[in-house]
C-alpha cells in the first residue's frame, strides 16, 4: 500500500468510533489470532470500543485522548489513553488504553507514530510515565513497546473474555 507512506496523526473525533471499531477489530484477530482461545478471539464487543472511544472524546478525564492514523484517506491505527483505569488519581502516571493498526500498517510508521503522538500529549497534560500492558505471547507487540523504549515491570495474570492470559506490564519515563 503506498498510501502508508503518507501517514498522517491527528486527534478523534467521535465521528471516528465506527471506524475505530473496524480498526480494532481487524487488528485484534490478526494480531491474536492463534495467541488466544477462540472464546477470548472472539469474544471481544468491538462497539464496546466504538462507546469507549465516543466517552473518552466527549467527556474523557484530562489528560486523556485518542489519536488517528490515517493513509490515503483511511483510518489505519488508532491509540487511546488516559489516566490509569485502576483507581490511580490522574497526575504523573498516564495509560496507553489500546494501541492498534491494520495489519496493512505493520512495518510502516504508523504504530510508532501513534505511540509518539500519544506521549507527547502525555507530556504536555504533565504525565511523566507512561504504562501499557501486552499479551505475554504477543512477541510483535512487546517487541514494538521495547523499541519504543518501554521496560518491562513483570507479568500479572488477567482474564480475558473469559480465558485467562499473562500480561507483561510496561512503563517508560517520558
Amino acid at each position: 500500500m503506498n498510501e502508508l507512506l503518507d501517514i498522517r496523526i491527528r486527534p478523534g473525533t467521535t465521528a471516528d468510533a465506527p471506524e475505530v471499531a473496524r480498526v480494532v477489530g481487524e487488528s485484534w484477530t490478526a494480531a491474536y489470532d492463534g495467541l488466544l482461545v477462540d472464546s477470548a478471539l472472539h469474544g471481544r464487543s468491538f462497539e464496546a470500543d466504538a462507546h469507549q472511544t465516543e466517552v473518552l472524546i466527549e467527556r474523557g478525564p484530562p489528560g486523556s485522548g485518542v489519536h488517528i492514523a490515517e493513509a490515503g484517506g483511511k483510518i489505519v491505527g488508532v491509540a487511546l489513553f488516559g489516566p490509569p483505569d485502576d483507581g490511580r488519581p490522574p497526575g504523573e502516571v498516564g495509560t496507553l488504553y489500546m494501541l492498534y493498526t491494520i495489519s496493512e500498517a505493520w512495518g510502516t510508521a504508523a504504530g510508532h507514530r501513534l505511540f509518539e503522538s500519544t506521549a507527547d500529549a502525555m507530556r504536555r497534560a504533565g504525565v511523566s510515565v507512561m504504562e501499557a500492558e501486552v499479551l505475554e505471547s504477543n512477541e510483535r507487540a512487546r517487541a514494538f513497546f521495547e523499541r519504543q523504549g518501554m521496560h518491562s515491570n513483570g507479568t500479572h495474570q488477567q482474564d480475558w473474555f473469559g480465558a485467562p492470559v499473562t500480561v507483561v506490564e510496561y512503563s517508560m519515563v517520558l
